[in-house]
């Protein structure tokens, strides 16, 4: 009696699986969980229902759920390459690349010829490095954004302050002061486009561009400062004639 129950009971697993994969198929996910989840609970170490469960927790969207059904696949067959290669992929959706490596790692050390998992790990390669550089670039960013402040502030000063000269004689003096902010200007938007240029090549956006940046904004800065320096001068040296 035990062995006929034992019969019907594998028979009733693989009818529960076969559903499963179809409805699968059918891109009834949820559905598709139910009949796996039926396959386990008849047999546990039914190694592609957690395999397929995985797969269909994935298109759901559920990362972390299909990462434990991998890892009950692989812990029931250790050497199943595609089980490890599916787990690298959604701990890849959870930006956890380090882990994503180390399972793509895994499948090609079952599976040298393992192409999928080569061409993902070195992505997972890049996606890690970029990750490793994105406090650097948040920081930068965000001394970008305190100059931007300050240096608004300091313009709206210098306006308040260019209108209160209102008497002829100082339209000179005006003048070397309006061309003096346009210079400081010019400083510090060349200033922020450095450091925006050096931020795009550390990620490698568009380095071409982000190089030509880089070269050309502390030679324009270079020049303003000159001039800066010299209508400093120019505004220091100006006595208004007085009639």
């Amino acid at each position: 009696i035990s062995s006929i129950g034992f019969v019907y009971a594998i028979s009733d697993a693989e009818e529960w699986y076969n559903r499963g994969d179809a409805l699968y198929e059918l891109g009834k996910y949820e559905e598709a969980i139910e009949s796996y989840d039926q396959v386990i609970k008849i047999n546990p170490e039914y190694v592609d229902a957690w395999y397929n469960k995985g797969d269909a927790l994935y298109e759901l969207g559920k990362y972390e759920e299909a990462i434990e059904s991998y890892d009950q696949a692989i812990r029931i067959n250790p050497e199943d390459a595609d089980a490890w290669h599916n787990k690298g992929v959604a701990l890849g959706d959870l930006g956890r690349y380090e882990e994503e490596i180390e399972s793509y790692d895994q499948a090609i050390k079952i599976n040298p010829e393992y192409a999928d998992a080569q061409h993902n790990k070195n992505i997972a390669l890049d996606g890690l490095e970029h990750q490793q550089k994105m406090p650097v670039i948040y920081a930068i960013f965000g001394i970008i954004g305190t100059v931007l402040i300050i240096f608004t502030i300091i313009v709206l000063l210098r306006i308040i302050k260019l209108r209160n000269i209102e008497h002829d004689e100082m339209e000179y003096a005006k003048t070397i002061q309006r061309k003096i902010l346009n210079a400081e200007l010019w400083i510090v938007f060349n200033a922020l486009l450095f450091l925006g240029g050096m931020s795009t090549l550390l990620v490698d956006w568009i380095p071409i561009i982000a190089i030509g940046v880089i070269i050309f904004c502390p030679y324009s800065m270079i020049m303003n400062f000159r001039k800066y320096l010299k209508l400093k001068k120019d505004l220091k040296t100006y006595s208004p004639v007085t009639s």
